[in-house]
């Protein structure tokens, strides 16, 4: 498919209006910046859009411009005249029978695929010895990037060019609230190398450059980044809304193979949104939509179904993260994604003693503990639930009568209150006595 026309349905009318008030603005700040370092008399912007760019060089006394873009460019938006603009296809090696004392070329290279990045950059080398470049770099948002990439990687084909990245102007303009960040973050310098002592302050310039803070990302471009996330989660956490209908399914069918796969899968993408969360976006997910999913996943019963081979795999790995001894990133999401898969009493002795557990998922969180399973599956599995609920037991008796002021003790004798439930205790046959006086105890307590 001609690749004209599919760049042409990204940049439309629209796309245009939309972004040529911030390319006119930033080219009017960076442009002076340009034109301390040397006094070009021409300039040819390649990718120039709607020539947001070149008006500025008009403006600035330059009358010998030239602006190159796909046919998809609409010439009736052009702020420069149209007989100083080509329509060609940014794809192809670009040969012109003249040359330019400056080319320029802003946040294209990105769109340009990779197999075809060399002839492009060929092309510019060709227009000029002196280049003003900048390309977006992997994370970035935007349309139509197919070769985003970090500075490295254009600095080296353009050194195959004999042509040196010169860094003198991202610093200027790096806290500029009125340049687009992307350009302070990506544009440089390039000069061919045998003609760098003809433009002494790009010369000078080029000996104070660190080539090794090449590849630095712009804090505007981590919070845009957290922000597309963060939509991107909600979006997802939206699809959770679909919940109600697969756990109507289930319940009504358990054993059925498609209906437990279906629940199954719920579960899973579920873990993965918290465990994919930011921490800093951890507590308006869970207080959202995907917090009231976690609760109905936890009461539908398929937690008393067992686990495939591949749940297991992903739940020791959950495990793992939680209980790896070392204060690991991301161990609430984990934890969070691990409660959907095991009950309580079935993860290592007295793990609830050794969590941090955020105000916000404290409630969830203590009525976890005090689950109690509708039945019991494996061989042993009551008599564990056992010694964990009277371990439990000890544990509250123990702390609410050293703390009997402390919310989090009462809480959590206050659920054992709302969930208690006798005819289960004489179900585990067991010395119930001392269960029972401790049980008796706390709830006296509160």
């Amino acid at each position: 498919m001609d690749n004209q026309f599919e760049i042409g349905k990204l940049y439309t009318k629209p796309f245009y209006e939309g972004q040529q008030e911030g390319s006119l603005i930033s080219g009017q700040t960076v442009i002076p910046a340009i034109l301390e370092y040397f006094k070009p008399q021409s300039v040819v912007d390649v990718g120039c859009g709607v020539g947001s760019w070149l008006v500025t060089f008009l403006q600035n006394g330059i009358q010998d411009i030239l602006g190159i873009d796909g046919l998809y460019v609409d010439q009736k938006m052009l702020l420069i005249p149209p007989s100083r603009f080509i329509p060609f296809d940014l794809q192809q090696p670009l040969r012109l029978d003249r040359k330019f004392d400056l080319a320029i070329s802003m946040e294209v290279a990105e769109h340009i695929p990779e197999e075809k990045a060399e002839s492009f950059v060929d092309s510019l080398t060709r227009l000029s010895e002196v280049i003003l470049f900048s390309a977006a770099v992997p994370f970035q948002p935007g349309r139509g990037h197919v070769n985003a990439r970090w500075p490295k990687y254009w600095q080296n084909m353009f050194q195959a060019k004999e042509f040196v990245l010169i860094d003198c102007l991202r610093n200027k303009f790096w806290d500029s609230r009125e340049l687009e960040y992307w350009y302070a973050q990506n544009m440089f310098f390039f000069v061919q190398q045998n003609n760098l002592s003809n433009y002494p302050l790009l010369a000078k310039a080029a000996e104070q450059t660190n080539y090794r803070q090449l590849d630095i990302a712009h804090p505007e471009l981590l919070y845009t980044y957290q922000r597309l996330q963060m939509k991107e989660i909600v979006a997802r956490d939206n699809r959770c809304l679909g919940l109600e209908k697969v756990i109507a399914q289930y319940q009504e069918n358990p054993l059925a193979r498609p209906e437990r796969d279906q629940m199954s899968q719920a579960r899973k993408n579920l873990a993965h949104l918290f465990t994919n969360a930011l921490e800093e976006q951890l507590e308006g997910l869970f207080t959202g939509e995907a917090g009231m999913a976690f609760r109905k996943i936890l009461d539908c019963g398929i937690k008393n179904t067992r686990l495939t081979e591949e749940e297991k795999r992903f739940s020791l790995e959950l495990t793992r993260m939680v209980f790896s001894g070392t204060k690991t990133t991301g161990r609430t999401q984990h934890l969070i994604a691990l409660m959907l898969y095991y009950p309580a009493y079935m993860l290592p002795q007295r793990w609830y003693l050794d969590v941090n557990i955020p105000s916000w998922l404290a409630r969830d969180f203590i009525d976890y503990l005090f689950k109690i399973p509708s039945s019991f599956i494996a061989v042993g599995e009551k008599d564990q639930y056992f010694h964990y609920y009277r371990e439990l037991l000890e544990i509250i008796n123990l702390n609410i009568q050293k703390n009997p002021q402390s919310t989090l003790w009462r809480e959590m004798a206050e659920s054992l209150a709302k969930n208690r439930d006798t005819n289960l205790l004489h179900n585990l046959d067991a010395d119930l006595d001392n269960l029972i006086d401790l049980q008796t105890n706390i709830l006296n307590l509160i």
